[in-house]
């Protein structure tokens, strides 16, 4: 794959939209006029990214003011796409069906927002070893603190295949790594568990309560959890060339729908829970999921129960988007002051991302009128202040900090490093932020000081605010992508330093195989045999230790490597990944072993000065990649 960190994210990409913080006001207008600027800026950016295809849809006070397709659904075939009838997957948009369903039983008082998730679990219990329980709405607000799952499982090859979602959580225990209540951090698991107390408290399976709540009364005809319909739209992206996959994990992004069946949705929460007099929420309920209810700082964008907080010149816009890595993106937006929706499908990932973010601005660009930017209050950062921000922060969206996905994400920095840097320019008195935008484009921007930890960035007037602990500041948090935080790294996650030790460590192992596989050979062409006259001593038995760790090292990072790269990581945990772990375990007892033969070597035997010098560097090595495998999770990671 090009990019291996995109290879390993199944919802990966939340892309936004940069809009300036400044007072708007709407001025739609229907008709000819709003059809024909937006067939024009929605063909220039299908054409500029060479999309497969691309439906964009409008509603407003409940109808359809705009509907559009190009291009096609199935490119080899000529199929077109179709804003009724093409269907498309819709991946982490599906999480609003999900957070839907959780509001309507909690109207019906089946369930308590406030109360611990655990009490509807059933037979899955999340492992928290912090104080504070992890609550239905902490679920809601993916303020849980619970780790990412990692990826086995998340397919099937068949629908046969395909496990129930209590079999897909026993798989993956969910296990608190972080305070609940305490940041914002996407997580897919964290709606699969939702999805699982759906099926507890109601009884019925999570795709059947989906299909007859909420599918049915909005007559969303064209629209399936997890399974395929007729008029599926072909996936076409660079990340990965597949036919249908299914998901185990449907709760946060199995969803497949019609641009015309996604806009019922959005008509439905745009009027409190209602589309034609068919109701999936009260108007109590449906203001209650709308509502603001998290923010990383008071100052910034933030979370509903599901839906996230966008400032689109000055207006409040709640959105969510889907992205899959078999190579579909898509966006909502709903203003609900003036009952306005905004959706956006492509059959592509990587290209279709941008141009979305295109059309979106130029839309709201014209019809919510603008004036300038908001001018915020200014105040002079001293230079003690200033170093107190100085760092590097790590995104732990679609990552882990307890499992494998930490290694996984190690390698993808490798291509795609996303950690935002702080400098200080001290003859400039002034911070500068280095970062990624979700456009994958380099950011370099002055930050200038608004208030105590409350920044602006120079190039778009953005807020950009830190949080301290322990009087040391640990996270960042951008304005608008509540979804992100950015976490302080600690020296022994460095990803340099990191890469450092593994790339050293692997030209260290096969240099040692290679060289002793050599010397064996050499004996075996002169007819001495490999062991013939060999003495026993602790020379040699300091040898065997090193060619061993070296054989077990290398042998046990290819068997993870080849996983890594196959599609089988998605669908199951092979023989030889769970032998990884155990080799590991080997290796360090081996490499505490050699360390004591070359300390006997040292005082028992008469060797140069070079040769402990560079045995020494040896010995440092084998230990830097023990501490490598205890860090990045390789040694008893969690599948």
């Amino acid at each position: 794959m090009k990019h291996i960190n995109k290879f390993f994210l199944i919802l990966v990409l939340l892309f936004t939209s940069v809009f300036k913080p400044i007072n708007a006001s709407a001025k739609i207008v229907e008709g000819q006029a709003l059809n024909s600027y937006l067939d024009k800026i929605t063909k220039e950016n299908f054409q500029k990214y060479k999309l497969p295809s691309l439906c964009m849809i409008v509603v407003k006070d409940g109808k359809i003011i705009y509907k559009n397709a190009l291009g096609y659904a199935d490119v080899k075939n000529k199929i077109k796409a179709d804003v009724n009838s093409s269907v498309y997957r819709i991946g982490s948009t599906s999480k609003l069906f999900t957070e839907t369903a959780i509001m309507q039983l909690y109207e019906q008082g089946k369930i308590d927002l406030k109360e611990d998730a655990n009490k509807y679990l059933g037979d899955i219990k999340i492992q928290n070893k912090f104080a504070k329980k992890v609550t239905v709405e902490n679920l809601l607000t993916h303020t849980s603190g619970i780790d990412e799952a990692t990826l086995p499982y998340t397919a099937a090859k068949t629908k046969a295949d395909i496990i129930s979602l209590s079999e897909y959580l026993k798989k993956h225990q969910p296990v608190v790594t972080s305070e609940p209540g305490k940041v914002c951090l996407y997580r897919n698991i964290g709606l699969d568990l939702l999805g699982h107390i759906i099926e507890n408290v109601s009884g019925m399976k999570y795709e059947d309560y989906i299909q007859k709540n909420i599918f049915n009364i909005l007559g969303m005809k064209n629209s399936k959890v997890s399974l395929p319909l007729n008029n599926m739209t072909k996936n076409y992206d660079s990340l990965t060339k597949t036919g249908y996959v299914y998901y185990n994990d449907s709760p946060a992004g199995g969803i497949n729908s019609t641009p015309l069946d996604i806009s019922k949705f959005m008509m439905a929460h745009l009027q409190n829970g209602v589309y034609k007099n068919n109701k999936i929420l009260n108007e109590g309920t449906a203001k209650l999921m709308h509502e603001h209810h998290f923010s990383n700082d008071k100052n910034l964008c933030g979370i509903g129960y599901g839906f996230w907080e966008k400032n689109i010149n000055g207006k409040r816009i709640i959105s969510h988007e889907g992205a899959l890595s078999v190579g579909y993106f898509d966006d909502m937006l709903l203003d609900t002051e003036d009952n306005l929706g905004v959706y956006i499908v492509s059959n592509n990932l990587t290209s279709a991302a941008p141009a979305i973010n295109d059309i979106e601005n130029a839309f709201f660009n014209k019809y919510y009128s603008s004036s300038k930017l908001k001018k915020y209050s200014e105040s002079k950062i001293s230079d003690k202040e200033a170093y107190k921000y100085v760092g590097t922060y790590r995104l732990y969206q679609d990552n882990a900090k307890g499992n494998i996905l930490k290694f996984i994400n190690l390698l993808g920095s490798i291509d795609e490093n996303e950690d935002v840097q702080i400098e200080y320019n001290k003859s400039k008195n002034s911070l500068i932020y280095h970062g990624t935008s979700h456009m994958k484009k380099k950011e370099d921007t002055k930050l200038i000081k608004v208030s105590n930890n409350l920044f602006r960035r120079a190039d778009n007037n953005e807020l950009v605010a830190f949080r301290e602990e322990n009087n040391k500041i640990k996270y960042i948090f951008l304005n608008n992508r509540p979804f992100d935080n950015f976490e302080r790294v600690n020296f022994k996650d460095n990803y340099k330093l990191s890469l450092a030790i593994i790339i050293v460590a692997m030209l260290f192992f096969m240099f040692q195989i290679v060289k002793n596989v050599f010397i064996g050979f050499k004996k075996l062409i002169k007819g001495k045999g490999i062991f013939k006259n060999s003495e026993i001593s602790v020379i040699r038995i300091f040898k065997v230790l090193v060619f061993a760790i070296s054989l077990l090292n290398i042998g046990a990072l290819f068997e993870i490597l080849y996983w890594m790269m196959s599609f089988d990581m998605y669908y199951s945990v092979p023989w030889y990944i769970k032998a990884a772990p155990i080799i590991f375990i080997i290796s360090t007892i081996l490499v505490i072993g050699s360390s004591v033969a070359f300390i006997l070597v040292i005082k028992r035997e008469k060797t140069k000065l070079s040769y402990k010098i560079l045995n020494s560097i040896s010995i440092l090595v084998m230990y830097a990649f023990v501490f490598f495998i205890f860090n990045w999770n390789l040694i008893g990671f969690r599948y």
